[in-house]
């Protein structure tokens, strides 16, 4: 759990620079962790509390910003982030290899608008700047992000999800791009599936998940239900910071950690 200990640390840089972000109004989202109760069947089952589910969403939310941020998660999505230099240049040295490493690959590019083009049927195609003079990115945007070219301008810096889609003439593409926060809700809330999916006795759970849900349960237990917290903020994660950093030390060992890897077949 070397890497849970780690990540905790993250969280708390991220908390105290940027701010908490769990703040989403009343209503709750229908991707959210739900509320659970043991079973009467008698078989065990992982129970959360409503501030417990809380935790456990804005632990998920955090940890995709950091991740779609290029930093050290603990959950990380099957992406690669790369520069529109990067890309170019890699392309430049060895073609094949570039394919092998982006074509059909989810990406999170970053670059300089260089243009902002129509093609034909005015569809945009958005250009953007590499160390090359003659050879550029091109990016194609899904159909509902089309729109997106329109609020682009020259020389800014810009980054999109994409799909790499080879190179054509020197010049690299990528296609189906849409706005890195589209890609990062959508991992938000296929993780919140996860962990719903776990704690309804679904065995083929990530090391990240069960860490996620065990330092919820054990955090909660510890914090008599997060009694200090009148809802899971910022507030709340700095009065808990003492209870969170000494159940990291014991987690390995934890009652809680050892039920909830037996129920969850780990």
């Amino acid at each position: 759990m070397k890497k849970v200990l780690k990540w905790i640390g993250i969280v708390f840089v991220v908390l105290i620079v940027i701010g908490f972000i769990a703040g989403k109004g009343e209503d709750k989202s229908s991707g959210d962790v739900s509320v659970s109760s043991n079973s009467s069947s008698g078989k065990k089952s992982i129970s959360l509390t409503e501030k417990e589910a809380e935790f456990i969403n804005s632990l998920i939310e955090n940890d995709a910003n950091t991740a779609f941020s290029g930093g050290n998660s603990m959950i990380k999505p099957d992406v690669i982030f790369v520069t529109a230099k990067e890309l170019q240049q890699n392309y430049a040295e060895n073609e094949a290899r570039g394919d092998r490493t982006y074509k059909d690959k989810d990406l999170v590019i970053t670059g300089i608008v260089s243009s902002i083009d129509s093609s034909l049927g005015d569809i945009p195609v958005v250009t953007l700047k590499t160390n090359d003079l003659f050879n550029s990115v091109h990016i194609r945007f899904k159909k509902q992000y089309r729109d997106t070219a329109i609020d682009l301008n020259k020389n800014q810096k810009v980054t999109f999800f994409c799909q790499g889609n080879g190179v054509m003439l020197g010049s690299p593409t990528v296609s189906n791009c849409s706005p890195v926060d589209v890609a990062k809700n959508d991992f938000i809330n296929k993780q919140k599936q996860y962990v719903n999916k776990a704690i309804n006795g679904d065995k083929n759970t990530s090391e990240g998940i069960i860490s996620i849900i065990a330092l919820a349960k054990v955090v909660g237990e510890q914090s008599n239900d997060f009694s200090s917290c009148e809802k899971i903020d910022k507030k709340c994660f700095t009065s808990v910071a003492p209870t969170l950093q000494k159940a990291a030390k014991n987690i390995e060992t934890s009652p809680a950690m050892q039920e909830i890897k037996e129920v969850l077949g780990h």
